[in-house]
């Protein structure tokens, strides 16, 4: 997935399949391009609380599906 990909979910809530099997839901709130990143690679945000979030890796990520409302 590349960076423009990744920015493209940006305030959208999603459905996010990690490589690992793993599914995550939630409006995406933070984008990190890979050059401000260590490791250098691409990541979003989603908040699971209002004091933790995931951080999930461009490389770690399967798929991604914008959800809807009713979904």
């Amino acid at each position: 997935m590349t960076e423009k990909e990744l920015w493209g979910y940006f305030g959208k809530k999603v459905k996010v399949k990690c490589v690992t099997g793993e599914t995550i839901k939630g409006i995406v709130k933070g984008f990190t391009r890979a050059i401000d990143n260590d490791p250098e690679v691409a990541s979003i945000e989603i908040p699971y609380s209002d004091n933790g979030s995931y951080e999930i890796m461009a490389n770690e990520i399967k798929s991604i599906d914008i959800l809807t409302d009713s979904k």
